[in-house]
């Protein structure tokens, strides 16, 4: 299992269809990725899931990605998204 530990920016906004923008991303790999969140975990490729830790801005969360060798990647590839749209650093 590959883990990084980011913290949810106060600014940080959920674009619309976004759970759907992960799942292309996620798709073709043969990992899993979920968020933890305090110690709930959450689908990221859920909308609702995705709206839960956008209430919570300013905690810390966990991006998970479990799988093959490929996990490494996928994680880069998530984390970057999450870059990208100013949730986290």
């Amino acid at each position: 299992m590959k883990v990084i530990g980011v913290q949810l920016l106060h600014k940080a906004e959920l674009p619309e269809d976004e759970a759907n923008r992960l799942k292309a991303i996620i798709k073709g790999y043969e990992s899993t990725v979920q968020l933890k969140l305090g110690n709930e975990i959450l689908d990221v490729t859920s909308q609702d899931d995705l709206n839960k830790l956008m209430a919570n801005k300013g905690t810390h969360f966990q991006i998970m990605v479990d799988g093959t060798q490929d996990a490494q990647k996928l994680l880069s590839l998530v984390h970057t998204e999450f870059v990208k749209h100013g949730w986290c650093y």
